[in-house]
């Protein structure tokens, strides 16, 4: 299971009359705080002059459905899942996850077909791209040229 730890940069960003300081959030794939926070410099140090890590924090993802072939555009997803208790109630449980396509139809189709012959009823209450730090075989690491904003998703 993939563990994903959301890591708060601010940064300064050139304007055309004034320079901007602005605080993202990033998706990291990794095993601990410290990982996530040395995968965040390695990949902030060639693409930022000057930069803070603010925060590292777990992230509500849970689901990770990104295919080696699935695109190249990387896309979080809500998934509403109904469960019934013991005494016949049905309640709605929502998971985080991430899914990879080339656009967002291909995305929605990608994850129909990663959700069949799931044993649960389930649908998707959101979908939307975002950007993420992977490998280029895609075993979730880093990816030089994606990063992700988590707070598009919620």
């Amino acid at each position: 299971m993939d563990t994903f730890y959301t890591v708060k940069v601010k940064h300064k960003v050139k304007g055309e009359k004034q320079t901007k300081i602005i605080c993202d959030t990033f998706f990291v794939n990794a095993l601990s705080v410290t990982e996530a926070e040395s995968l965040m410099t390695e990949y902030a140090e060639p693409r930022l002059k000057e930069f803070i890590i603010q925060a590292v924090a777990l992230s509500q993802i849970t689901e990770n459905f990104v295919k080696t072939n699935g695109g190249d555009k990387f896309y979080g997803f809500n998934l509403v899942t109904t469960t019934e208790s013991d005494k016949g109630k049905s309640q709605d449980v929502t998971s985080y996850g991430i899914i990879n396509g080339s656009d967002i139809h291909a995305a929605s189709a990608n994850l129909i077909e990663a959700l069949k012959g799931t044993v649960s009823d389930c649908r998707v209450s959101k979908i939307q791209e975002t950007k993420n730090i992977y490998d280029e075989d895609l075993t979730v690491r880093k990816k030089p040229d994606e990063i992700v904003k988590e707070e598009s998703l919620y």
